[in-house]
């Protein structure tokens, strides 16, 4: 607000000393509500789709990923399905999530320490 202020103040002024006929000014104030689980704030990301085509479990490496971060943080799993079990064991260390379906080869898991 008061960046703004001082903005119209010196462009008021200093319009004035030009001696230019203008309409007054005014100063438009603005809130931004930022969403803490904004997925563009996702700090870390695991796709899990090679692991899993090499025929390997990617459960532990996302187990200790989820434990290295933040509070606040956002972790994104890609993955080519719902990965239940991570999700379960996400959950009982409190660690909420919510899920995005891109499209029919590919689900989002947004994982998030609160």
């Amino acid at each position: 607000g008061q960046i703004g202020y001082m903005i119209e103040s010196v462009l008021d002024e200093a319009l004035m000393a030009q001696g230019i006929d203008f309409n007054p000014l005014v100063s438009l104030i603005t809130y931004v509500v930022v969403d803490e689980k904004d997925p563009a704030f996702a700090t870390t990301e695991f796709d899990i789709r090679n692991m899993l085509a090499d025929g390997e479990q990617p459960v532990n490496q996302a187990m200790s990923d989820l434990g290295k971060i933040e509070t606040n943080s956002i972790y994104k799993v890609i993955a080519p399905f719902i990965p239940a079990p991570l999700i379960d064991k996400a959950s009982s260390l409190n660690i909420s999530h919510w899920v995005a379906k891109d499209n029919d080869e590919m689900v989002i898991v947004y994982f998030y320490m609160k």
